[in-house]
């Protein structure tokens, strides 16, 4: 006999973890003789885990940059693209006109920062 291999067992059921020692031949016969054999104490094989799947992101509308003025679907002001409060208008409310009468019909006026045609 070249040694021993200790070995634990845990009831769950009775709360219990029982401990032993079986005889070992060599290094390779773990206890052939009690009908125990090497794969009793192998370490598990790890099971794969899967890789996640990529959320995808959701691509936005493209911004509709047709017309000459700007304006914001929250204001009535209407401006140059150039201006500086038509730079802080969300993608989402931005509305464009072809003309200042365009922009006028539709109940909008001039900026008086960058005064645009009224």
């Amino acid at each position: 006999m070249v040694g021993s291999k200790t070995f634990f067992v845990e009831d769950m059921a009775a709360g219990a973890v029982i401990t032993g020692s079986i005889p070992v031949s060599s290094t390779d016969d773990l206890g052939a003789e009690f009908g125990v054999t090497n794969d009793v104490f192998a370490a598990p094989t790890p099971t794969p885990t899967p890789e996640p799947t990529p959320t995808p992101v959701a691509t936005p509308a493209p911004v509709q940059s047709v017309g000459q003025f700007v304006g914001s679907t929250e204001s009535d002001k209407y401006h140059y693209p150039t201006c500086r409060h038509a730079k802080k208008i969300s993608g989402a409310n931005e509305i464009w006109f072809t003309s200042a009468a365009d922009a006028q019909s539709h109940g909008y006026t001039a900026c008086k920062v960058c005064d645009p045609p009224s």
